[in-house]
């Protein structure tokens, strides 16, 4: 529900909330005249903020109250002083983060009467949720003396941090949860903040369990666990992780599960090396009697499946072909058919291949040679397919009466309902490698919407989720994967191209470091990316020729190649 910035670039990373027990505000010192309008300290700056001045009028305990938000590292104890005892005793920061640009009607009416501008909020686990609801921007910060000072008797069990400071001390990160066969990772995007409370605030969110926890989408071994004493100590390299509930640890393979969650999701704390995990007094152990896990494990359950080929391919002469650096070969093998394609693509382990016929009425999926048993599916107009990592295919057939989706699994096709995207006029597809993500572009009334739903099999059947809005644009292209949980939206208008990088909470650029905008001057009509984490990513233009996006560079285009891709 974000509107997309067009940028011409793909970017790197990004940042806002996620720190559990206690979370942040803006900062600051003094009386103001904007409450909550202070600078960015930046990770790793130190900012302890003023407590309330003696004989302090309402307004300024109001201002100050806000100010002491922006404490760093992200602390409330501050702002705790500028209530009552009983409010202070009973205030539950963490429940929920608003995020505001500016606060507005201040000065009317009474001193702590708020009314927040482009308020938006995230969970207590750190999770975006974007705009608040009609109403919820106007705020009460009822005011009654105690001990002859001036304190805050009633508020929301909320934090009110102005955006620009936020931006600033949190960062855009992943905890990992589990589809619900237990067979793949399935990274989730939080806010937390940098620096010493990382670990903490990952953990915490961890434990919150999946976005919607009545909802079959996602699984976690760590149900109905909690942190013992509210912490994640890290010394030496080693976080220790002590546990308190009942864990459902039935086999071997659960804990290993259980331990691959907390890997993927402690990996991303600078200095951390390995961990420890404790349930009261009992070590989780690993096979081999393993009690100081790496931040390493888990490569089995890798979202992005680490041992897919990176090698890529494409089209020339309406042959598919294998391309590297240095070389451009057939991939045909002595039965593979001669007529002409438009696309090809081919699954993760390079074994099979789906090809699209050059009037994008027909799939073919066969050996990655074009030998061996051949499944033929037919339609109207069908996009490139998509493949996740137990082997699938995923095909979206652009029909004028609406889009058909379907999964080629084993030589049968299966239609796919999704709702909000079968039957609508989608334009290109994505499925995550882990196969629990459908990601298509919608026009919808002269622009684009780009939205999400879950998938979840069930035994032989599958489910797919109501489609959830993302982003908005217009002038959408082409799709991409970069890395395992961001997409790439390729935009033309004007003869302009431009990449975007966008995040599947919707969360916008302000708050996920993302780079100025980087247009690309040249009719570029594909995308060159790859749900690999760090692969390249480029830009194809009608005539063939790879353009850089962001950083990547560009050596040189294949000569003859119409269409490249990667695998997945």
């Amino acid at each position: 529900m974000t509107p997309l910035r067009r940028a011409g670039v793909l970017a790197a990373l990004a940042g806002l909330l996620a720190t559990g027990g206690c979370v942040t505000l803006p900062e600051g010192g003094g009386v103001r005249d904007q409450p909550g309008d202070v600078t960015a300290t930046g990770a790793g700056i130190r900012y302890t903020p003023p407590g309330p001045a003696p004989g302090a009028e309402p307004r300024a305990i109001v201002t100050g109250f806000l100010d002491a938000m922006g404490a760093s590292p992200v602390q409330t104890s501050t702002a705790r002083e500028f209530l009552t005892q009983q409010a202070a005793e009973d205030w539950k920061p963490q429940r929920r983060t608003v995020l505001y640009d500016g606060i507005s009607s201040f000065t009317r009416g009474a001193p702590g009467d708020l009314t927040l501008t482009g308020a938006a909020w995230l969970d207590e686990a750190g999770r975006w949720r974007g705009e608040l609801p009609s109403g919820e921007e106007r705020v009460r910060l009822r005011l009654e003396r105690e001990d002859g000072e001036w304190r805050i008797a009633g508020l929301p069990d909320a934090l009110l941090a102005r955006r620009s400071w936020f931006g600033g001390e949190y960062g855009q990160f992943q905890v990992h949860f589990l589809d619900p066969a237990y067979d793949v990772l399935v990274p989730e995007p939080v806010f937390a903040p940098r620096g010493e409370q990382l670990a903490t605030s990952l953990v915490r969110a961890l434990l919150a369990g999946p976005p919607d926890p009545d909802a079959p989408w996602l699984a976690t071994r760590l149900d109905g666990l909690r942190l013992a004493d509210g912490t994640v100590t890290v010394r030496d390299g080693i976080a220790r992780v002590d546990l308190a509930g009942e864990p459902r640890l039935p086999t071997p393979a659960s804990r290993t599960e259980l331990a691959a969650q907390l890997a993927w999701t402690l990996r991303q704390v600078p200095g951390v090396r390995t961990f420890q995990v404790r349930f009261g007094k009992t070590p989780l152990t690993l096979e081999g009697g393993l009690t100081d896990i790496p931040v390493s494990a888990g490569s089995l359950l890798d979202p992005a499946a680490a041992t897919a080929s990176k090698v890529l391919f494409g089209v020339r002469e309406g042959r598919p072909v294998r391309v590297t650096r240095d070389s451009i070969a057939s991939i045909d093998g002595p039965d593979a058919p001669a007529y002409a394609l438009r696309e090809v693509s081919v699954d993760l382990e390079e074994t099979r291949r789906a090809e699209v016929s050059a009037d994008g009425h027909q799939v073919r999926l066969a050996a990655l040679d074009g030998s061996g048993p051949v499944t033929v599916v037919r339609g109207e107009d069908f996009a490139h397919p998509a493949w996740d990592r137990s082997g699938r295919a995923w095909l979206l057939d652009r029909r004028t009466s609406g889009a058909v989706v379907s999964v080629v699994a084993g030589g049968r096709q299966r239609l796919v309902r999704v709702p909000g995207v079968s039957g609508a006029p989608v334009t290109d597809l994505l499925v995550s490698r882990d196969g629990t993500r459908l990601v298509a572009a919608i026009r919808v009334r002269g622009r684009d919407e780009v939205v999400e739903s879950r998938l979840r099999w069930i035994g032989n059947g599958l489910e797919a989720s109501p489609a959830r809005l993302v982003a908005t644009s217009a002038g959408v292209r082409d799709l991409g994967w970069e890395g395992p949980n961001h997409v790439l939206v390729l935009t033309a208008a004007h003869g302009l191209s431009e990449v975007t990088w966008l995040s599947l909470d919707g969360a916008p650029d302000d708050l996920r470091d993302s780079p100025p905008p980087d247009p690309l001057f040249d009719d570029v009509r594909a995308l060159v990316s790859s749900a690999s984490a760090g692969q390249p990513v480029w830009g194809v233009t009608a005539k063939g020729a790879l353009v850089r996006v962001g950083s990547t560079p560009v050596e040189g285009s294949p000569r003859g190649v119409t269409q490249l891709t990667s695998v997945g």
